[in-house]
């Protein structure tokens, strides 16, 4: 018999602390972005109600659309980073202002983490106790 709890039940001490994302040289701590991040869900809720016509009638324009979701993403499922340097080669302190700039400069680290922090399977308490266990 399968056991659908070992496929899809997830740790929420994960999706609440964050796991980390290892690219080799530096590391980028996230949080879930999904229903357990009240905090992210909150914000993109309250971005979504203040510009609730221009979604309905398809005018948000795509620029701010984008700038409102990496700010969001980094205030709330960005986490810390270890090792993250910034275009001059210096070491780059964590802050939600920093993140943004980072998120903004390097579009394809934002769709990575995001596509991350957005997986389930990144969180689940099987694949994490196995990670333990190693």
């Amino acid at each position: 018999m399968g056991n659908p709890y070992e496929l899809f039940k997830t740790s929420q001490d994960a999706e609440n602390a964050g796991i980390l994302v290892n690219y080799g040289d530096f590391a980028i701590k996230v949080k879930r972005a999904g229903e357990g991040n009240k905090a992210f869900k909150r914000a993109f809720t309250s971005f979504s109600k203040r510009h609730k016509t221009s979604i309905d009638m398809e005018t948000l324009d795509d620029d701010v659309a984008k700038a409102a979701l990496i700010k969001i993403f980094a205030e709330h499922v960005l986490v810390d980073w270890v090792g993250v340097c910034g275009e001059d080669g210096e070491a780059l302190e964590f802050n939600s202002e920093n993140a943004t700039k980072l998120l903004t400069d390097l579009p394809a680290l934002f769709q990575d983490l995001r596509q991350r922090a957005l997986d389930f399977r990144n969180f689940r308490t099987k694949e994490l106790e196995s990670l333990v266990g190693n």
